[in-house]
């Protein structure tokens, strides 16, 4: 079933903000069961490890490899998207440099990856990068960032966290009353939305769930 997760809220929006610097063939790295995101003005190619990730009555896995070795030709797609997947790849330097000969001059590329999040069971999960990790391998593989920030603050991260201590803590989803925790926590996830928006304190901006990188190969 559907869980409220505040994270969730704020990356649809930050992608939603970002969306129309994603036009023509485009290349969803890691792009898991079910297209995430609507790019209305591209042309979509889903990647994934393997075919498992395809769902009955789902989208299709149009390319099967990493992010560490795409195989595709050089400069054969105008965008690259990659969400939430960074976190998986151990050689991140290698990503990049992939991103970069598979993009066209002037491509664009998006990526999403946590930050303050828990831990995951995956025996994949490596990294919880900061900005400045994000900007740097976008600076050393030939990239001009367009940008890069934070998707929530310090109200979202802590409702975020708590919430994802409950889930595991007590099962929630598999409990009878989990759609009204859900709707609880989501109103409270929405406060503190509101609360990180309309916030002018510089602390909370220290803090985020997620960031959202945009640029473009030069």
């Amino acid at each position: 079933m559907y869980f409220y997760q505040v994270d969730r809220v704020n990356l649809t929006h930050k992608v939603k903000e970002y969306a129309h610097f994603i036009t023509g063939r485009t290349l969803d790295v890691g792009a898991g069961e079910n297209q995430r995101y609507s790019f209305p003005s591209s042309k979509y190619v889903r990647m994934n490890t393997d075919m498992n990730q395809d769902v009955p009555g789902g989208a299709k896995t149009d390319v099967v490899g990493r992010a560490e070795d795409i195989p595709v030709p050089d400069a054969s797609f105008n965008s690259i998207i990659c969400t939430q997947t960074l976190v998986d790849v151990f050689d991140l330097q290698k990503a990049f440099g992939e991103f970069t000969r598979v993009l066209k001059p002037g491509g664009m590329l998006l990526v999403t990856t946590p930050f303050m999040l828990d831990r995951q069971d995956s025996e994949y999960q490596y990294w919880h990068m900061t900005d400045h990790a994000l900007r740097r391998l976008s600076v050393e593989n030939g990239f001009e960032v367009v940008a890069l920030e934070g998707c929530g603050g310090f109200w979202s991260g802590m409702v975020q966290l708590i919430s994802r201590y409950l889930l595991r803590r007590f099962k929630l989803k598999k409990r009878r009353w989990a759609r009204l925790a859900s709707a609880i926590i989501g109103r409270i996830g929405t406060l503190a939305i509101y609360l990180d928006t309309h916030s002018k304190n510089e602390a909370g901006k220290h803090f985020t769930d997620n960031w959202i990188l945009v640029a473009r190969k030069v």
